[in-house]
Order: C-alpha cells, then structure tokens, then sequence
C-alpha cells in the first residue's frame, strides 16, 4: 500500500477521501492549523496521525503527499518532499516565482519521483468531447479559443487567506485553470502572452490585490486565445468556454452548450453532449496520479510537463501584468 499524507484540509479533504477510496492507498497522516478540521480528520480516519504541522507531516514515512495549503507554503512543502523522497499532488499553484519553479524542476528531475496537480477542468466529459473534435479535425482547423474564469465568491477575497498574503496572483488561483483546459483542448503550446489585470470588482472586500486579469494568448500554430479570471464578478461559479473552428464553433454558457455548424443563422444550433461541471469525474486526475506511481510510468491526466508547461504561460502572464508589455513564454 501506497502510505499517503495531506497537508491542508479544504480542499485537501476532499483529496483525502479520493486518495482513501483507492486501492493502492492508505492516509496515514493529516495536518490543518484549524481545530475543526482536525476533529473532521480524525474521526473521518481514526487511524491515521492528526496534527498542525505540516514538516512534522513530512518527517513521515510517506509515498505519496497531497499538498493542499496556502500558495505560499507550497515550493517549501513540495521541495521537502522530493527530498525526502516522496511523490508530490499540489493543488495549483505548485508555486509562486519562476525560481521556485526551476528549484522544483531540478530536484523533481533528480528524484525520480512523480508530480501532478489538481488541474480538474479536463475530467468533465463536456470538455473532453470538445478535445476530441478539435483532435480529429470535424471543427477544421481551430483559430481562436476563449476561456472565462467566473469565480462569484467574493467572500473568499475578504475573509480567506488570500489577503494576508504578501502576494496573490488571481492568474495562479483562477487562469491557470482556463490555460490549462485550453492548452489541452488544443493539443498546442503557447508561445507569447499580453495581459491586463485591475481591482476594481475586488473593491467592495478590500482586497489588495488584482481580482480581474485578461490575458491574450498565442498558440505555436497561430491561433490565438483570449483567458480571463474574474474573482470579483456578480455571476455564479462558472468556467465559460468558446472554441471557433473553420467548419464549427462550440459554445459553453451559463445559457446552454451548443455546437454551431452553419454560418446560415436558419440552421439550428446542436446541443453539446457531456455532463459539465461532473466533480464525480474528478476522482481521475488522482486515481492516474496514482497508477503513474504504481506503473512507474507517468500515466497522470495532469502530468508532470503538464502542470511545468501551465506554469510557464502563467508566469509570463504575470510578467506581462508588472511589464505592460507582450512576453514570450519560457518553459521550464
């Protein structure tokens, strides 16, 4: 059995619970700064070793470590588990500085050890429908893609972690999953991006960073993508999708999704197949991790490139929000 531990128990909980529910696992430890979480921990899995610290955590005999704290622990956190010799799932981000990212590049590299991130967006079978027709050429060839983060919590800018920390990036926490999904969707890298942010929708809570960013991409290809991350919008939770291709368009609104096939405004629009947002699909970014480890052989539905590629478009992106200027993307 694959011994795993967890650090952070939002979000991290419901990782524990997937990570349980697999065959070739066993949570042995948790960690949470919160009293309440740890209670939940501890009668969730009574066997298992409950605390608040997450080095004590890591000090463990682990496999395999889930890494679900506040952004700015994560480089510090994944850089001891490599160390210690234990395969790593962080939430997104992995980190917050292209340094830290390279840190994380060379000793990943050195390990021998896996990585994936919770870069979920690509398990709802809307999306993956989406991939296959952009794959198979049915949408001819794709020219412009856009992807709109809709976040619609604004509480969690208030009364969160993420106005205490020295610096939060709401490309990190919101774009990267619209980068991703669009780069899947694809099958093509980014190679130069231009990017706008303000804080204005993040006013009324306070917040002291940017809520809202625009970021225009380019693809290898040519084709272009528009990404934005709206932490600060009067709209429900929602990942707005568009993909414009010579033959058809797919649209993914708050409205409906629909395929459109005819530049004949008469002709119909067809009704997109696929269950979105589908969280009981979500179980597959970490069963893979898993059998990545269990085969040595990366099989993850995030890979390891993966989560190293996103983080580079995103990196340029905030480069470009402190430049004013285009940047080309380096990966890592």
């Amino acid at each position: 059995m694959l011994k795993v531990g967890v650090i952070g128990l939002g979000v991290g909980a419901a990782h524990a619970k997937s990570f349980a529910e697999n065959e070739h696992c066993d949570v042995i430890a948790l960690c949470d700064f919160e009293q309440d979480k740890q209670d939940w921990a501890k009668d969730y899995f009574p066997d298992a070793k409950v605390g608040d610290d997450a080095g004590s955590l890591l000090d463990n005999d682990l496999d395999i470590v889930v890494i679900a704290g506040f952004d700015d622990t994560h480089h510090q956190q994944v850089m001891k588990a490599l160390k210690n010799d234990i395969h790593v799932f962080v939430e997104k981000p992995m980190c917050l500085y292209e340094n830290e990212a390279i840190d994380i590049r060379k000793t990943l590299t050195a390990s021998n050890k896996f990585l994936s991130s919770n870069l979920c967006l690509r398990t709802a079978p809307l999306f993956e429908n989406v991939r296959n027709a952009v794959l198979d050429g049915s949408m001819g060839d794709v020219f412009h893609m856009e992807g709109d983060y809709l976040w619609g919590r604004l509480h969690k800018l208030n009364d969160g972690w993420r106005s205490k920390m020295d610096f939060y990036s709401i490309t990190y926490g919101a774009a990267v999953h619209m980068i991703d999904l669009l780069m899947w969707i694809s099958d093509e890298k980014i190679t130069e991006v231009f990017a706008y942010g303000n804080n204005i929708g993040g006013k009324p809570a306070n917040f002291p960073f940017d809520d809202f960013a625009v970021i225009l991409l380019k693809f290898e290809n040519g084709a272009t993508a528009k990404v934005s991350a709206n932490g600060g919008c009067a709209h429900p939770h929602f990942h707005k999708v568009e993909v414009c291709g010579t033959e058809s368009t797919f649209s993914h609104t708050p409205l409906g999704s629909k395929w459109t096939d005819s530049r004949d405004s008469n002709v119909p629009l067809r009704d997109a197949k696929g269950a979105y947002p589908a969280r009981e699909e979500r179980w597959k970014v970490i069963s893979t991790f898993v059998d990545s480890i269990v085969s040595n052989e990366d099989k993850s539905l995030i890979t390891c490139d993966d989560v190293f590629n996103t983080m580079s478009v995103c990196f340029a992106a905030e480069r470009s929000l402190q430049s004013g200027k285009s940047e080309t993307v380096k990966y890592l």
